[in-house]
């Protein structure tokens, strides 16, 4: 994912899904803003999500499941805005404190075991 590292926007959807050896996402360091959907599930190494630190806006659905090896999501703290929300069946999650700085919800908010 390095070569992603001066993406800035995604006016779609951006899927990180199903990636087995995928244990960080380094090269997303400056993405910003994500204009649909933004789905990281089923990423079986995938630690924490930290080089999401330039986040700021989603515009549809924040989708984080099935990432068995996801200790926390503390790189997601300058997510201000989502339309929706979904965490859940990521079994090592210990905190959901990078979280705390989004400020509006539009439709759903999940956080589930």
């Amino acid at each position: 994912m390095k070569g992603l590292s001066g993406l800035t926007e995604v006016k779609g959807d951006f899927t990180i899904q199903q990636n087995g050896n995928l244990s960080d996402l380094a090269g997303l360091i400056a993405l910003r803003k994500v204009g649909g959907n933004l789905m990281i599930n089923l990423n079986a190494e995938l630690i924490n999500l930290g080089q999401f630190s330039a986040l700021d806006s989603i515009t549809a659905q924040l989708s984080i499941h099935d990432n068995t090896k996801l200790m926390n999501v503390d790189g997601l703290s300058s997510l201000r805005s989502a339309g929706s929300l979904s965490v859940y069946s990521n079994h090592s999650l210990t905190s959901v404190k990078g979280l705390m700085s989004i400020a509006s919800y539009l439709e759903l908010l999940d956080i589930g075991q």
